[in-house]
């Protein structure tokens, strides 16, 4: 009698799969999608989206044993305006809330992105933890046919591809809802990872990060300045680096990470923001070392490391401040610092300006396994 109730107990968290899989099979499930920019300012819409042939529910779980995937596209006016475009192609509803990854064609991008991110993120259905990152030099709609999607769930190989890839990348990553947060901001602007397909590797890679003013694409970072810029807000967990130092060659820093601290301080003639930055990083190969380093080697070594990072960091808050955009939020910074004064259209005037100051303090772990 005992086992009976216990086992009526259970009968209806056991359907719950059943019924989660019935909703399933009675939509359309969009698991990627991206905008491309066509003609006369419309738009064209494209929706990453499985085929499914055959369910077979265990447990009340599905377990899809075929399966194909279709992209489907349509033009419109605007995002909103072309979804029911799309909706007319299919026989079932399209369903939103399984949504991995946003693609944005850099001509969108350098239109502005403000009206379609906060339609995206006021949709009751797209998950605002979906990444959006920019596509160059090719349709949206023709990386989301790449063959790498059709490996794994489709969209959800972007996602599996920062995470597999490691800190590194991850740093960059930008779902819909950080994306709209900074695009309205004051006082910090935003970027998004550029994605490119390599075809002889049959891999997704990111090369370098597009740079927004406002809501709006206006340049980007080519893959050492991501570096830089990694290293400079602090994301950057396990960066690389490569240079030359006369006495040691050529020398490859790894799992590089740093811890930034920015500052502001009043000159005579000018307030100045100041951003010290403690880096550490392990050796990971040179071309003309000495088997075991001394206490001078190590010195010499954080030493002409530090000059390199402070040079290339420097170049790359020159190309920051030329374009206008603020990604490491020095506008709060001055907005705490200027309470009464503060006004964003003077920080607008003042930030390509700004004084700043960086220092490094670069510190190697250990230099690797000796054999």
């Amino acid at each position: 009698m005992k086992g009976k109730a216990v086992l009526l107990c259970l009968i209806p968290f056991l359907l719950m799969g059943c019924w989660d899989a019935e909703e399933i099979n009675d939509r359309v499930i969009v698991l990627a999608g991206g905008v491309d920019l066509v003609d006369n300012g419309r738009i064209k819409l494209a929706l990453q989206v499985p085929i499914v042939e055959e369910v077979l529910p265990i447990f009340g779980s599905p377990q899809v044993n075929k399966r194909s995937f279709a992209v489907l596209t349509a033009e419109g006016e605007s995002v909103f305006a072309a979804v029911p475009k799309l909706q007319s192609k299919t026989q079932l509803p399209l369903f939103f809330g399984q949504l991995k990854t946003v693609l944005f064609a850099d001509e969108v991008a350098a239109n502005g992105l403000e009206s379609i991110i906060d339609g995206l993120r006021r949709h009751p259905r797209i998950p605002p933890q979906a990444h959006v990152l920019l596509v160059k030099d090719e349709e949206v709609a023709t990386m989301l046919n790449h063959g790498l999607w059709h490996k794994e769930v489709p969209g959800s190989s972007l996602v599996s591809f920062f995470h597999v890839k490691g800190k590194r990348d991850q740093a960059f990553v930008q779902p819909v809802w950080k994306l709209a947060r900074n695009i309205c901001l004051p006082t910090q602007d935003a970027f998004l990872p550029i994605l490119k397909y390599d075809a002889a590797e049959e891999t997704f890679i990111v090369e370098g990060l597009g740079v927004f003013h406002n809501d709006r694409l206006v340049g980007e970072l080519s893959g050492v300045e991501t570096r830089m810029f990694g290293l400079l807000s602090g994301r950057a967990r396990s960066a690389y680096l490569n240079l030359h130092i006369p006495e040691y060659g050529r020398v490859t820093m790894r799992h590089v990470r740093s811890k930034t601290k920015i500052g502001y301080k009043k000159n005579r003639d000018a307030p100045v923001i100041t951003i010290k930055i403690k880096a550490r990083g392990i050796l990971g190969e040179s071309t003309a070392m000495a088997v075991k380093l001394n206490r001078q080697d190590r010195r010499r070594i954080n030493s002409a490391v530090s000059a390199f990072l402070e040079r290339e960091m420097r170049k790359t808050l020159d190309k920051l401040q030329g374009f206008g955009a603020d990604l490491l939020a020095l506008g709060e910074v001055y907005r705490i610092n200027n309470p009464l004064t503060w006004e964003p259209s003077a920080w607008e005037q003042l930030y390509p300006q700004m004084p700043i100051e960086v220092k490094v303090q670069f510190t190697m772990d250990n230099y690797g396994v000796m054999r």
